[in-house]
């Protein structure tokens, strides 16, 4: 299992586009072996920087955001993308 715990920093220089930084602290159990491992070779906890960007698609209360982020630890970085969800009220 993986845990990744970070505080982001949002800037939307426009409307819909988003760009973020976040200080992060991560955790692996040992027994796993998940891409994340490929940057911290050794270490099954410390910290990373997170630097990404989106760009949200509102349809109604819910907002589509596709997204990819550079997860960064010291010279090595791995990349991570996906599709965020929210829901507005």
């Amino acid at each position: 299992m993986e845990l990744i715990i970070g505080v982001p920093l949002a800037v939307h220089p426009i409307e819909s586009l988003k760009f973020q930084i976040a200080p992060c602290y991560f955790k692996i159990d040992e027994e796993d072996s998940l891409p994340i491992d490929e940057i911290h070779e050794t270490n099954n906890q410390g910290f990373l920087l997170r630097l990404g960007a989106a760009y949200e698609f509102h349809t109604g209360k819910v907002i589509l955001s596709p997204a990819i982020n550079a997860d960064i630890s010291g010279s090595k970085f791995t990349l991570v993308y996906g599709l965020n969800i929210g829901f507005g009220f």
